[in-house]
């Protein structure tokens, strides 16, 4: 009887560290994609990218240009978490009959925020590296890394506060 009862405590602590792991892992993550609320702009472009915080498991975002005095949205994102997975979803009007692609979190990667979806023709892969708070770089890429990249740069409030 001792023993099963050793075992069954094994197995709890076995399964509380896995989920105190998993949990801890999971905070990290958000914690890095915090970095993206906020207005961006495409350096030396008049192009953008917004994000905002839906809730604790979900951004919402878009992409945009400025065509005279009105924003043209060029695709509409969300990063969202579910179970132990974190979705970058990716919807361009024009493209992909509409559908929304969804790309996964590379997790292995610590140094970036490395989505990928390696089914997909283009991109396969969107990352997203922080040079700092005020600065990122997006890397576009498809088969063997070719593709395009460019820098987000913060937008500080009309108001001038952060």
């Amino acid at each position: 009887m001792k023993k099963n009862n050793f075992n069954i405590t094994i197995l709890l602590v076995l399964l509380l560290l896995t989920i105190f792991t998993t949990t801890c892992k999971q905070r990290e993550i958000m914690k890095r994609l915090h970095l993206l609320p906020g207005t961006w702009k495409v350096e030396n472009q008049d192009t953008y990218e917004t994000w905002q915080k839906e809730d604790n498991r979900t951004l919402i975002g878009s992409s945009y240009k400025i065509v005279g005095k009105k924003q043209k949205v060029l695709e509409t994102l969300k990063v969202r978490r579910e179970k132990n997975e974190v979705i970058y979803e990716a919807t361009v009007p024009d493209q992909n009959n509409g559908q929304t692609i969804p790309f996964l979190l590379n997790q292995q990667l610590t140094d970036r925020l490395s989505f990928e979806n390696p089914d997909h023709d283009f991109p396969k892969t969107i990352q997203y590296t922080a040079i700092n708070d005020q600065k990122l770089l997006v890397e576009v890429m498809g088969d063997q890394g070719k593709g395009f990249s460019y820098y987000l740069i913060r937008q500080l409030p009309e108001n001038g506060s952060k």
